[in-house]
């Protein structure tokens, strides 16, 4: 039997196309972003991001899928939704034949295919519709429990409430952008929560909806399947029954649509900058585009600042290669850095020599997390928040089915470390100083972390 094609690597690492997680979420303070704490008062944007997957068959009933039924896709691209029903099990195989051969984390995540096929089988077998057999991919890429594994997904297949959301602690609270007229007329605002979605308390909600989500670590789960909670997949019921409660106590229970196209955005700005008091405030939010020449023209404003906060909590990824040149104008000396690993050289000339504190969370992911160890480990910064995401890629690539299915899987074998040999697929970093958002803050309006980094640099 022949194996399966392997597919050319796409240019960049970038997690948005990946099912796994896609809505708004929102900065404890400031409101709704692309990806995590979105803070310096920022418009929303939503993400398009993969997110952002009868009896048990017998393995030996169906062989691996034969190399036919798999062909590359060089620049990833996104599934056809409109799968025909007699193609449903040659497509379930061709998917399962190109995990046992390309995933290059099945033993380290104990992913045995011929399991996904007894457990996903006989749900392939009586999937009636398109809808529904996509319902049990996304399953079965969230049971490879890594985040750079999914589904590609076009734009099409989610649609969401236009409600704005943090999730804090195991609170999902409002942040006061809310595009339904109806939720307004009845008095919701910022600092509500959803306590209970169709009658199952949010907890317990939050948990049961991991099966939906492509995640390396518990923390990257968790705050990936909130972001789903105002936004479904298109296989889903459009409406759904939410209970939310006020900051007072008081309780309201309304049936809302899920019926909004998710809005790209238009053109997004990577960087921003300002100053506070006589410390110098600069957000990555992306290591993608011009991102680059951003952050330099941000920290030629501020670099004779004595103190300086980068704020990476809403960093989903990118190109790893973009964090070096950032990491450049904040080092003094040689450092050696991995992906790639190298000597990195300061940069020449706009070189950042005051106190570093960094912040991050469990949105920062993929490039983001290359960066903030490469930072961390030369020792320049100061790292405070919530441990990150989990997953700096092991070579993701693309695959396509013959009917169309796009999916990325990591390839690269081995694990992953960091100079200071902290793996970095399973394990996010670990902050220096753990400090995450209380929804007193949030009432308040403070952002917890940078406030704390603000008297810390102080």
């Amino acid at each position: 039997m022949k194996a399966p094609r392997r597919p050319r690597r796409p240019s960049t690492s970038s997690f948005d196309v990946v099912v796994g997680a896609r809505t708004v979420i929102s900065d404890p303070v400031a409101g709704p972003g692309p990806g995590g704490y979105q803070g310096c008062g920022r418009t929303a944007r939503a993400l398009l991001a993969a997110v952002l997957t009868a009896s048990a068959l017998a393995v030996c009933s169906h062989p691996t899928s034969p190399d036919a039924a798999i062909s590359p896709s060089a620049s990833g691209g996104v599934s056809n939704l409109a799968i025909p029903a007699d193609a449903f099990r040659q497509e379930f195989e061709a998917i399962l034949a190109t995990i046992d051969r390309y995933y290059a984390l099945k033993e380290l995540k104990g992913v045995d295919t011929a399991e996904l096929r007894t457990r996903f089988g006989a749900e392939i077998e009586r999937a009636g519709s398109a809808e529904a057999f996509y319902s049990v991919l996304v399953r079965l890429f969230a049971a490879l429990h890594n985040s750079h594994s999914g589904l590609s997904l076009p734009g099409r297949a989610f649609a969401d409430a236009g409600i704005g959301t943090v999730l804090i602690g195991d609170r999902l609270v409002l942040t006061g952008e809310i595009s339904d007229g109806a939720l307004l007329d009845n008095g919701l605002t910022r600092g509500w929560e959803i306590s209970a979605i169709d009658g199952v308390p949010f907890p317990v909600w939050l948990a049961q909806r991991g099966e939906f989500v492509s995640a390396s670590t518990p923390q990257y789960r968790t705050v990936a399947a909130a972001r789903q909670a105002t936004t479904r997949f298109w296989f889903e019921r459009v409406e759904r029954r939410f209970t939310f409660r006020s900051p007072a106590g008081a309780s309201l229970t309304l049936e809302v649509r899920l019926d909004r196209t998710p809005t790209a955005g238009g053109t997004q700005v990577l960087v921003t900058g300002r100053a506070l008091g006589d410390v110098a405030y600069i957000s990555v939010d992306s290591l993608s585009g011009d991102v680059v020449s951003q952050f330099e023209a941000e920290l030629a404003k501020l670099v004779d600042k004595p103190a300086l906060i980068l704020d990476l909590r809403r960093n989903s990824g990118g190109s790893s290669g973009l964090g070096l040149p950032i990491i450049a104008h904040l080092i003094d000396q040689p450092t050696r850095v991995e992906w790639p690993s190298q000597v990195l050289q300061p940069a020449a000339s706009l070189r950042f020599t005051g106190h570093v504190a960094a912040l991050v969370g469990p949105v920062t992911h993929s490039a983001a997390e290359s960066l903030a160890h490469n930072l961390k480990d030369s020792g320049r910064a100061t790292f405070i928040g919530s441990p990150t995401a989990g997953s700096t890629g092991n070579g993701p690539q693309f695959f396509q089915t013959a009917q169309g299915i796009v999916f990325r899987l990591p390839t690269r074998p081995g694990i992953e470390r960091s100079v200071s040999g902290a793996e970095t697929e399973g394990a996010g970093l670990i902050p220096h100083i753990v400090k995450e958002q209380t929804y007193e803050d949030f009432l308040a309006g403070r952002d917890t972390a940078l406030e704390f980094a603000l008297a810390f640099l102080r």
